[in-house]
């Protein structure tokens, strides 16, 4: 069964799109009764990478789903879609889950994972990185070529307070 994803999209105010959707979740969990997916068990209100927030169940008829929030979009922009793709990993600060790929900088709290590329200034994900021992290729290729740098965790790793440091993950050259 494939999961329903429900976006918001046509509300400026960032804390008053975060109450639109918890809104919106509330009646359409007690109208329709959806299910949470055990294999992706997104609960709650998230955003995705354009900073628009979400939320996602399974629910038995999806054309039930388009109509019943159809009728009460009052405006607000909301866009019903079957989410295909796999969860992605959420964020170590806030727990926001903004898509398959975890972003460098999070939508919802803008805590940074990782620093931008130091070699090509690109904002690459952890995950699109590609390793080859302690050793990690960029998928920017400059002038035809790509470019190795490290990866390391940000020691310490947390501030006196307990929170992470930022950035999570240090990017630096590789010596070749």
């Amino acid at each position: 069964m494939p999961r329903t994803r429900v976006t918001i999209t046509n509300v400026a105010d960032r804390r008053e799109q975060l109450r639109v959707a918890s809104r919106i979740r509330t009646q359409a969990v007690e109208a329709l009764r959806p299910r949470l997916d055990p294999e992706n068990p997104l609960n709650g209100v998230h955003r995705n990478r354009d900073g628009q927030p979400y939320f996602e169940f399974n629910a038995d008829d999806f054309d039930a789903v388009r109509r019943f929030l159809a009728d009460h979009d009052a405006g607000h922009g909301i866009v019903v879609t079957e989410a295909t793709e796999r969860l992605g990993e959420a964020c170590v600060n806030c727990g926001n889950v903004a898509g398959p790929t975890l972003p460098t900088v999070c939508p919802n709290c803008g805590f940074r994972d990782i620093d931008p590329c130091p070699i090509c200034g690109n904002e690459v994900s952890r995950r699109d990185y590609r390793r080859s021992g302690p050793i990690f290729t960029c998928p920017t290729a400059i002038n035809g070529h790509y470019h190795h740098v490290r990866l390391t965790f940000n020691e310490p790793l947390f501030e006196r307070d307990g929170s992470f440091r930022q950035p999570l993950v240090i990017v630096s050259p590789a010596e070749d």
